[in-house]
């Protein structure tokens, strides 16, 4: 809904609401509303059909000019005229919650607002108002718009963001669990044992290179500790390593390739791989050990954190608060 791309902007930190605001802002304004027939009813306030067909407008000649036949338009724009009278709908009720609370905006708000605005576009009071004359709206009507999104950012700052709290487990919670986001990484100790396959060994069903998978196969079987592992990599393994034991290194996932990837990650640390076919030849992979890498501290990220899941939460409790609104009022469709 329209006053919805506001609700993140609540402590006005930025001006990058007024830029939202300024791409819905200039849409074909009709001075004298005319209605023609009444499409629902809200509290006892109408929705008429002229301001739902206005809401509709740019959408509907986007669904028409884009090559769908008429029978796949017809259920799109069924969906569009319910999202679009849900959304008026919402902010109905919205505005009438505004009125019963008492909630109001100084003209001075109003005033920061648009010099925010006009700021953030790189206007003047003559190119803004030049602007504003050829999209056919008056500044006054600037004003009523701005004025109504400031009440409605009020209205849920009230009911919504003073009742959401972020404790400090829970960023640490959200910090634990999406380590990978803030540079931090699992890095993985492996050994290895490789089979080379000769040139001549051919394809899959070969004898020689059968008997080569069923060498390394009871070479895995056999190994049951780091140790057994490291022995048996010296003794059998044709990979240059095999002096050391077949020690790979600690190594980033993203170092390995796909199948030997999945297999890592499928591991305990000191369990085996199964036999692997790869470029090289077949191979088996021991995981010693693995261990995180420490990205950015916590404490360099506490604030971000906090602040997505508070919008997160903000998200949440107001689509329920807006539907308990929706849920206890008298709405009434007319055909």
């Amino acid at each position: 809904m329209c006053f919805l791309n506001f609700r993140f902007q609540f402590a006005y930190k930025s001006f990058i609401w007024m830029v939202l605001f300024w791409a819905t802002l200039f849409s074909p304004v009709i001075a004298a509303e005319v209605v023609d027939r009444v499409v629902a009813v809200v509290n006892g306030e109408m929705i008429s059909l002229y301001k739902l067909n206005q809401r509709m407008e740019p959408f509907v000649a986007k669904i028409k000019n884009s090559g769908y036949s008429l029978a796949d338009q017809r259920p799109m724009l069924f969906q569009l005229r319910e999202t679009k009278l849900r959304e008026i709908t919402d902010e109905k009720l919205a505005d009438q919650e505004i009125e019963r609370l008492g909630i109001d905006i100084r003209e001075t708000e109003v005033d920061n607002a648009i010099e925010r605005f006009k700021a953030a576009n790189r206007l003047n009071d003559k190119s803004l108002k030049e602007s504003l004359l050829l999209q056919g709206m008056t500044y006054e009507a600037l004003r009523d718009q701005i004025r109504q999104q400031l009440l409605r950012v009020r209205l849920v700052n009230r009911e919504v963001r003073t009742k959401i709290v972020v404790t400090d487990e829970d960023v640490e919670q959200y910090y634990r669990a999406h380590s990978a986001e803030y540079g931090a990484e699992m890095r993985y100790q492996l050994k290895n044992i490789l089979k080379a396959i000769p040139p001549e060994a051919g394809t899959e069903q070969n004898s020689l290179k059968a008997q080569i998978y069923q060498e390394l196969e009871e070479i895995r079987q056999a190994i049951r500790t780091v140790a057994d592992f490291e022995a048996a990599a010296k003794v059998h393994s044709d990979a240059p390593n095999s002096s050391d034991g077949g020690e790979i290194g600690t190594i980033p996932l993203n170092a390995l390739s796909q199948p030997i990837r999945k297999a890592v990650l499928e591991l305990k640390s000191g369990e085996v791989s199964p036999v692997i076919e790869t470029d090289q030849g077949y191979q088996i992979f021991q995981l010693v050990d693995s261990v995180q890498t420490s990205g950015e501290p916590l404490e360099t990220v506490r604030e971000q954190i906090r602040e997505k899941l508070y919008q997160e939460q903000v998200d949440q409790a107001y689509g329920k608060w807006l539907e308990d609104l929706y849920n206890n009022a008298y709405i009434k469709r007319l055909p």
